[in-house]
């Protein structure tokens, strides 16, 4: 009997934790507005009903599915900050990380989270601005140890630089994506940033990378 019960309870453990990937997958890929909780029962095979019984409506689905996001983005934004190589190398690898992510989502889900889902954008953003800042001030206080940064920079304001930077090239206002492409864009503000801050070291070995990758300039 207790087999049985800590199996079913693996068992409704298994589909919540489907239930919150197929959900997200399907908002980043359509937009939170244009998925109904009838697209995610039938994406999973289950019904409503049994939907139901692990989400109170769909603001709560919403909730727990952009909460996944941040619990899957966190521990590889902590990696890269532990990753071998130096402060610059990190950042190539950072931008590459967010480019991906960038790329896998409906443009449209930042606006609807935001206007519709406020609760939950608040929390998201919150926890993406905390782990972000933290992550170039230590680039940045990396970087200035391994004399690759320019010394004495102020690693607070320039993080707060970083991100609202990194947030305006988001917004289609700004760069339609039919003009720009993201992958680009993010490319050419990382050099942007790391050019303004790097010492004639890291300058040496920022135009090898850009070389080595084939970055348009």
């Amino acid at each position: 009997m207790i087999t049985l019960i800590i199996f079913a309870a693996e068992m409704e453990k298994e589909l919540e934790e489907k239930i919150r990937e197929h959900a997200l997958k399907m908002f980043m890929q359509l937009g939170v507005r244009s998925v109904t909780m009838d697209d995610v029962a039938r994406d999973i095979a289950i019904s409503k009903k049994t939907l139901y019984q692990f989400v109170d409506n769909k603001a709560d689905l919403v909730d727990r599915a952009f909460t996944l996001l941040v619990d899957l983005t966190i521990p590889r934004v902590r990696e890269i900050r532990k990753a071998r190589g130096n402060a610059i190398d990190q950042m190539f690898m950072l931008d590459e990380f967010m480019c991906s992510m960038v790329e896998s989502h409906n443009p449209a889900v930042k606006f609807q989270l935001h206007k519709y889902y406020p609760s939950t954008w608040r929390k998201v953003e919150e926890m993406r601005f905390r782990e972000f800042m933290a992550t170039i001030k230590a680039n940045l206080e990396q970087g200035m140890k391994e004399g690759l940064y320019r010394a004495g920079l102020n690693a607070e304001l320039i993080a707060y630089m970083y991100f609202g930077k990194a947030e305006i090239m988001t917004e289609t206002t700004w760069f339609p994506t039919e003009k720009f492409d993201m992958t680009e864009i993010s490319h050419v503000s990382l050099e942007y940033h790391l050019r303004g801050i790097c010492a004639p070291l890291g300058l040496e070995y920022l135009d090898k990378l850009i070389a080595d990758k084939k970055w348009k300039h």
